[in-house]
């Protein structure tokens, strides 16, 4: 950017004209928006981003701060010193440079919120041009900028933080001098004095702040540009907030920069190049993890204790965890934690996502849930395919909820609380597309309980509710069975309705009324009967595809099922709600049910009495004896009875296919040749369906 020179005789001091009050409104009208960033002090970081509490003489290593060798940085109560090894250019020639940095700080060592100030400081003093080193100010205006809260709290934090920098002295060899092109060695201090009104009747609290010559000059008259500050102060992290920094100069330098994946994981800046995956620092140094894996990197996310990076191989789709050392912050090997079915991939760089143990995955087969192992915090489970809706690309656990996109701008939404089966949640279209213009669902986000998405047309696309509701909606719910494939009788539906929605009915007896005791009264307490806001309407479609559509009318009220044929083995059933003549109500369902009874198939039982003698009377002979051995018809009927054999039962007209179940011998005497008993066989026959 053009930077104004301070001895510029058309640039003056804006605070010279205005009051107290007006300076304490000037980001009202400024607005914090644009500010102001040095690019050596990008790189030279002067708050130490922490992950954990340092105690006095620690000697740790600190993953932000590794650089291509492994090295510990000297940590004490008042002072740290970090160094680390970069390839620069100076004067056209690519080196190999060891830096360091030394700062010292006789009210501790400085942590984030050092960085936060030294922004804010910059951009004021940029907004005057940097035409005195003494900066006028507010402490109420700091905070606004910064997005602090005006509370006591902050106000003696930034008190700290101006004390910090006020004792703070900086020595190093990693400034940069645009005139000479080299690294220069220099040592300075940040501030030279400040004085501020910290009257607890003043709780604005004037200040004024005085950069040290020095750090006047190297802000000054160096190398500068614009800084964003509402995006920069909005940022979650200290961590994410230096990496936002350093992106920006990069940008800035060059009008590329190559990488393909990049994710704030655990705190971490971890980036990927194809098969390579890396962690950066601050300053965008590739640190020890430094991994070259098979494949392509599609997705990064940090999960409990870990870090996950999404591969595809050769046609399959790899996820792999990488730990995260208790003792030092190191990062692990990665170590294959889920395999994809073969051809299966993973669909994009925002089709991983991780909330607690939950996992959601978008891959070219649709939406697949997981769980993280509680015994390793590395493998991962994953469910079968949500197949409606195709690839899934787009995945966000919001709450309670999952989401994921799919094609032609159509969405989905699970809820996490159900799960009709291992790993598979109960789930429905949810912002679904109105015309056929739109792309792939890419990512998706939930703001403010709506969500957004972008697609593969490049375009941003969100909920907008107006407060009607629409005119109607519909949900199939799928096939129910009862869990057994024999014929069901179903024979009504019901619901409960929210009591929120519920309107009351004809002669209801309200519990309010003014002037009836309820004690002494006849009347029921009862208070209002429940109605239906707007309509619900239960549609089973049976084995046949014949629909019977049936209204709701309370909750607990069963509304029968009139078809002609009442049995199927499976009903599809679809829900239908209607919002009522107020365009801004509608029925809320909570549950609904079926009910239906079994038709198992049934049969009628036989009990039939055969004489079996050596001469027998019968019809056929016209009333003449017919000889028949008894033991061969015996054994002949015991055998329908072991192999269970569908035979013919005729009894007059009536003809049977039955099995013989039982037999039962009511001897009378000895057959002639005394081989087998003479007498009365009791068969039991059953018939079949």
């Amino acid at each position: 950017m053009a930077r104004r020179s301070s001895s510029d005789p058309t640039v003056t001091n804006p605070d010279d004209q205005l009051t107290l009050f007006d300076v304490i409104d000037r980001d009202l009208a400024r607005g914090p928006v644009e500010g102001y960033d040095d690019m050596n002090l990008v790189d030279l970081v002067l708050g130490i981003p922490r992950t954990r509490a340092l105690k006095s003489g620690d000697g740790i290593r600190t993953p932000w701060e590794k650089g291509e060798r492994q090295f510990d940085i000297e940590i004490t109560e008042t002072s740290y010193r970090a160094e680390w090894e970069g390839v620069v250019t100076e004067k056209g020639k690519t080196l190999r440079k060891r830096f360091y940095r030394s700062v010292t700080c006789a009210k501790g060592i400085p942590e984030h919120h050092v960085n936060d100030v030294m922004v804010a400081l910059l951009s004021l003093s940029e907004d005057s041009g940097f035409s005195d080193r003494i900066l006028r100010t507010t402490r109420y205006e700091l905070l606004k900028l910064m997005g602090w809260p005006t509370t006591k709290h902050y106000y003696d934090r930034l008190e700290h933080v101006i004390d910090q920098l006020q004792t703070m002295t900086i020595e190093t060899n990693a400034l940069w001098n645009p005139e000479t092109q080299t690294h220069w060695k220099f040592a300075f201090n940040v501030l030279d004095s400040h004085a501020m009104d910290p009257s607890e009747d003043n709780p604005v609290g004037e200040t004024y702040v005085a950069w040290a010559p020095t750090m006047f000059q190297l802000i000054s008259l160096t190398y500068g540009k614009t800084l964003s500050t509402q995006f920069y102060y909005a940022l979650p992290n200290d961590t994410v907030k230096l990496a936002y920094r350093w992106l920006d100069k990069r940008f800035l330098q060059g009008s590329t920069i190559a990488m393909d994946v990049i994710e704030f994981a655990n705190g971490r800046l971890i980036s990927a190049d194809g098969a390579r995956i890396v962690e950066l620092n601050s300053s965008g140094t590739v640190l020890t993890f430094d991994k070259t894996l098979t494949g392509t990197c599609i997705a990064i996310k940090g999960g409990p204790q870990r870090i996950y990076a999404a591969y595809n191989v050769n046609g399959q789709g790899i996820l792999y965890s990488i730990g995260i050392s208790s003792t030092d912050g190191a990062l692990a090997y990665p170590v294959p934690a889920a395999v994809l079915p073969v051809g299966e991939t993973f669909s994009g760089p925002f089709c991983l996502d991780i909330f607690g143990s939950m996992v959601i995955a978008g891959t070219s087969a649709g939406c697949r849930f997981g769980v993280i192992s509680t015994q390793d915090n590395a493998s991962i489970t994953f469910g079968p395919v949500v197949d409606d809706g195709g690839a899934a690309y787009g995945t966000r656990i919001v709450g309670k909820y999952g989401y994921w996109g799919t094609s032609n701008g159509d969405t989905w939404k699970a809820d996490l609380t159900v799960f009709n089966d291992v790993l598979q949640p109960a789930y429905a279209r949810f912002l679904a597309h109105d015309s056929d213009t739109y792309g792939n669902v890419l990512s998706l986000e939930v703001v403010n309980g709506k969500l957004f998405f972008t697609d593969s047309s490049g375009e941003l696309y969100g909920e907008d509710y107006s407060g009607d509701l629409s005119t109607s909606a519909e949900l199939v719910v799928g096939q129910v069975t009862f869990g057994t494939s024999a014929s069901k009788v179903a024979r009504a539906v019901s619901g409960r309705f929210a009591n929120e929605q519920a309107e009351s009915g004809s002669g209801d007896i309200d519990y309010r009324v003014s002037g009836t005791d309820y004690r002494t009264s006849t009347l029921n307490y009862r208070g209002l009967t429940a109605g239906v806001t707007g309509t619900t309407t239960i549609t089973l479609t049976d084995e046949n595809n014949v629909s019977t559509a049936m209204v709701l009318t309370g909750t607990g009220v069963e509304t029968a099922y009139s078809a002609a044929d009442p049995a199927s083995e499976t009903f599809v059933v679809k829900l239908t709600l209607a919002r009522s003549s107020t365009t801004t109500a509608g029925p809320v369902l909570e549950r609904w049910s079926l009910h239906a009874r079994p038709q198992p198939s049934r049969v009628e039982e036989i009990i039939a009495p055969l004489v079996i003698q050596g001469r027998v009377a019968t019809s056929h002979g016209a009333g003449a004896p017919v000889g028949y051995d008894s033991q061969d018809e015996y054994l002949a009927l015991r055998t329908l009875v072991t192999t269970a054999k569908s035979v013919t039962f005729q009894e007059g007209d009536r003809s049977e296919s039955v099995t013989v179940e039982d037999l039962q011998m009511e001897p009378v005497r000895y057959s002639p040749d005394g081989s087998f008993w003479e007498g009365t066989l009791i068969c039991r026959l059953l018939t079949v369906p």
